[in-house]
């Protein structure tokens, strides 16, 4: 409300070219009209509005007569304000074919098709039908968990110089599995970050920290394991921001920036936590990276989890069975 006390007016209206803003070096000046629009707006209270994506979300009232599918009505309300009319509802061929290339990646089959438009159910019930299908297929699991992979850098090598094989492939059927049993998010979230570090950690949580075992190996002769040890720190990092947190923490690695909700202590205050694993930046293949787990396919998992819980139980069973044997012949046996 004061621009004739406000340190930035004073700025760029300075006198001094080695005061005044923006710096000569940059080749940029500000305008008169662009000063009065500063000027006016710090006499107008200066409100300054966050970045739209740092700003929650507040509900918005729903449009009347579309309290069923919300969605439609918002959609509605900005193409009457564009002067534009909605298209035609789809058709059920129309339907059935999105459908199920947003939920398995696929098209349906002809079989499929003609089952959809043959239901004499009423369009929202066969829908539905046609959704929960869909949502049983382990097609459904594959489709959702290849954009995870992308963003958590699934791959079945080391990804430097001679790229030698490095078998990841039972975590990605971890995270497969993972959508297909609509695991909760928190759980999701924790046990790929610290699956191995849980109470009595199953095989299969530590096999879902596989996630912080993604990163680049470097195995080529004379690299410095310090250096390599610090961008496999970085790498998780960052990924760690990318998956989780939607947010590029790259550049906080070498500076902050002024409006970002994320500083450079955020940064290596994160750091910190995973520069504590017992590694060497050198790769030599991954069966020199450390920390290597042994787990059967998925399928047999189950199984080999079984017959662990069954091998544990047995040195109780054979203990209650020699107590039970002994207070059966106590009496019978001979004086010393």
């Amino acid at each position: 409300g004061k621009p004739e006390q406000s340190e930035l007016m004073k700025r760029v209206e300075h006198h001094d070219p080695e005061e005044r803003m923006p710096p000569e070096e940059s080749g940029r000046t500000l305008q008169s009209a662009e000063i009065a629009k500063l000027r006016q707006w710090i006499s107008e209270g200066a409100v300054y509005r966050k970045h739209w994506a740092w700003v929650a979300p507040m509900p918005q009232p729903v449009p009347a007569g579309h309290e069923k599918n919300p969605i439609d009505g918002f959609v509605l309300q900005r193409l009457k304000a564009a002067g534009l009319k909605p298209s035609s509802p789809a058709t059920r061929e129309a339907l059935i074919r999105r459908v199920t290339l947003d939920l398995t990646g696929l098209p349906p089959t002809p079989k499929e098709a003609d089952a959809f438009v043959a239901d004499s159910r009423p369009d929202d019930q066969a829908f539905e039908a046609v959704v929960d299908r869909l949502l049983a297929s382990p097609r459904y699991g594959e489709h959702m968990a290849y954009r995870w992979l992308d963003a958590a850098r699934y791959a079945d090598s080391d990804g430097y110089e001679s790229d030698p094989i490095r078998t990841m492939w039972p975590w990605r059927d971890w995270v497969i599995a993972a959508f297909n049993d609509n695991m909760p998010y928190d759980q999701f979230i924790t046990e790929q970050l610290a699956g191995d570090l849980l109470p009595d950690a199953s095989l299969r949580q530590r096999l879902a920290s596989g996630y912080n075992r993604n990163n680049r190996l470097n195995n080529e002769g004379g690299i410095l394991a310090e250096e390599w040890l610090i961008e496999n720190v970085a790498d998780r990092v960052e990924t760690v921001a990318t998956t989780f947190m939607g947010l590029t923490w790259g550049c906080a690695r070498c500076h902050a920036h002024k409006y970002d909700p994320i500083s450079q202590r955020d940064y290596y205050q994160l750091f910190s936590y995973f520069y504590n694993c017992e590694e060497s930046g050198i790769g030599r293949g991954a069966s020199a990276a450390g920390g290597m787990l042994a787990v059967p396919s998925l399928r047999n998992l189950e199984e080999y989890e079984s017959l662990g819980a069954e091998l544990q139980s047995i040195p109780k069973k054979f203990e209650a069975w020699m107590d039970k044997l002994l207070d059966a012949n106590w009496s019978n046996l001979p004086e010393a």
